[in-house]
């Protein structure tokens, strides 16, 4: 599957080596996604109260996920918009 329609995969492969720091950045990116989901599995795993811990621990994990669609979506279209 190397050539689509649109040609992303083929744009993200010459990316990637292009631009080695991407890759590392990827991984760094990665590494810490799971290190987040361990920690709230972790925190999760036997609370003293389970719905106070639901209270205080998913709205932040949920603001802060929305909060990076946001970002990512508007880095998307970040060079497309004139500001002419």
């Amino acid at each position: 599957m190397r050539h689509t329609r649109s040609g992303s995969l083929v744009r993200s492969t010459r990316l990637f080596r292009s631009y080695p720091e991407a890759v590392e950045r990827a991984r760094v990116l990665a590494v810490g996604s799971l290190v987040l989901v361990a920690l709230l599995a972790l925190s999760g795993a036997r609370p003293y109260d389970r719905v106070t811990w639901a209270l205080e621990a998913l709205p932040i994990y949920v603001c802060i996920f929305a909060h990076a669609i946001v970002l990512m979506v508007g880095g998307a279209y970040k060079g497309s918009i004139d500001a002419g």
